[in-house]
């Protein structure tokens, strides 16, 4: 015999702990809880108003049918969730003009999408916002963000998180949502509290790292603002220290000053007797410690219960939205990309494909760690 557990709702409690109910009584229990909820979400969005001024609340209805009803350290910073009946392109577009609005987005807007290609996401992209780049995989390696991010990967660790929420009824699912970013930024915040430097952890440990491949490079100076830069195993690069551009890209990318730029600093410094400040003053703004600080001074402020939620004054009312059939049992992972792959215990792994392989001792492509010339030189052995 099959046992079963219910957790009821924070709104309602009327789910009987009674392993022994029908599963029709059981269907209908929470049928009913789904439509108390609907009845009292505008209440909620009027109590969110409120204990966070400045927040956009929008609720999208359909006219209802029925004749008997007159009225129917890299890492991310959240910004707007919405809950749509299904991932589909009029849904995309609803809400990305929504966000628009509310952001002050145009049709010109020069931003950057991440995204995992769901149904109708592209097209919704390209119509509302033509101008904006749109990442999704390692291929895209242009673009006008300040950050080698290329993947969704941290935007599938919040759904991941979130997964639990979504067979709640849709108040209950919005304050599962809204308690796990509360709680979110307060960790970020309590990271941040441990920070010292100028910079954030992430970009501290890029940018210690460019400074010490930087040891391996020499510097060619052109008499005015271009450097050629030389390696080992023939690498040349050519930096342009007044437009701030690095032939290697790394630059232009990240925002990080590259292990070329490094040097090329280095060399301005103790050669040519020029005035460059502080390696991190090169750093873009975007990886500066108090910028990160400054992006999570907004935070998510707790709201009260049902019974002090203030009543909306709009007449109609609101019901739980048709379902519509589907076939065998409801799929919950997302769907994998067309560059990843699983492998025999189910794990997700990124395709290599078009990558370039870099040894794990000398960090120079073409070889790997065991077959590295450069292997004494690195570990102290031999001359």
């Amino acid at each position: 015999m099959c046992t079963y557990n219910f957790l009821a709702s924070k709104l309602t409690d009327k789910i009987p702990s009674n392993p022994n109910m029908p599963i029709k009584a059981v269907k209908y229990q929470l049928e009913s809880e789904h439509e108390v909820e609907y009845a009292h979400l505008r209440d909620y969005l009027e109590e969110l108003r409120r204990a966070n001024p400045g927040t956009t609340t929008i609720v999208d209805v359909q006219q209802c049918d029925s004749s008997s009803d007159s009225s129917s350290d890299n890492g991310i910073y959240p910004v707007a969730y919405a809950l749509v009946e299904k991932e589909k392109y009029d849904s995309w577009l609803w809400f990305l003009d929504c966000l628009g609005k509310d952001l002050g987005l145009d049709t010109r807007s020069n931003f950057t999408f991440i995204s995992d290609r769901q149904k109708g996401l592209l097209q919704a992209v390209d119509r509302l916002y033509p101008c904006a780049e749109h990442r999704y995989c390692v291929k895209h390696l242009h673009g006008r963000a300040h950050s080698d991010v290329l993947l969704s990967n941290m935007c599938e660790v919040l759904n991941r998180w979130l997964v639990d929420a979504r067979d709640k009824p849709i108040i209950t699912c919005l304050e599962f949502v809204r308690e796990y970013l509360m709680k979110r930024i307060v960790n970020v915040i309590n990271r941040m509290s441990k920070c010292q430097g100028p910079l954030t952890p992430a970009a501290t440990k890029i940018f210690e790292g460019n400074q010490k491949d930087a040891h391996k490079l020499t510097v060619l100076w052109n008499g005015d603002g271009k450097y050629q830069v030389n390696g080992p195993h023939g690498e040349q690069v050519v930096v342009d220290i007044v437009n701030k551009v690095c032939a290697c890209r790394r630059w232009e990318l990240t925002g990080i000053p590259c292990k070329h730029v490094v040097v090329v600093l280095w060399n301005m410094s103790r050669v040519n007797d020029e005035t460059v400040g502080p390696l991190e003053s090169w750093v873009h703004r975007v990886h500066w410690l108090d910028t990160w600080k400054n992006t999570y001074n907004y935070k998510i402020n707790p709201v009260n219960g049902i019974d002090m939620w203030r009543k909306s004054d709009v007449p109609t009312k609101l019901l739980p939205s048709i379902k519509e059939a589907t076939t065998g049992r409801p799929k919950k992972n997302r769907k994998k990309g067309v560059d990843e792959k699983v492998d025999l215990i189910g794990k997700t792994k990124l395709s290599k494909k078009g990558t370039i392989n870099r040894c794990g001792n000398c960090k120079e492509p073409g070889h790997n760690k065991r077959c590295c010339i450069n292997a004494s030189v690195n570990t102290g052995q031999g001359q």
